[in-house]
């Protein structure tokens, strides 16, 4: 079974994380939602990787600093990738994250 990590930003500007567990007998989903990509401390990052995180996405407006910020911490133990959209699709970012 694999199990995934994914952190993004939940909008919630003055709310803790928001943390949940999904999935199916293939894959697991560990998700914690942060105020903003500045937010995440190095907890959320060794949370996830307690729980058996394999790899870790990075969702929702995480800029090179805070990636490079958090690769450094994982320091090569799981990959850490983000995801990322074509600038043709700026415009529907725009409306949702302002």
């Amino acid at each position: 079974m694999q199990t995934w990590g994914f952190i993004y930003t939940s909008g919630n500007e003055d709310g803790p994380p928001i943390t949940a567990r999904t999935g199916s007998e293939a894959c697991v989903l560990l998700t914690v939602g942060v105020p903003s990509a500045a937010a995440v401390d190095d907890q959320v990052v060794e949370d996830l990787l307690a729980q058996g995180a394999q790899l870790i996405e990075l969702c929702g407006a995480f800029g090179p600093a805070e990636s490079a910020r958090i690769m450094e911490q994982v320091a090569g133990r799981v990959p850490v990738g983000a995801v990322t959209y074509p600038a043709s699709q700026a415009a529907g970012l725009h409306d949702l994250f302002g």
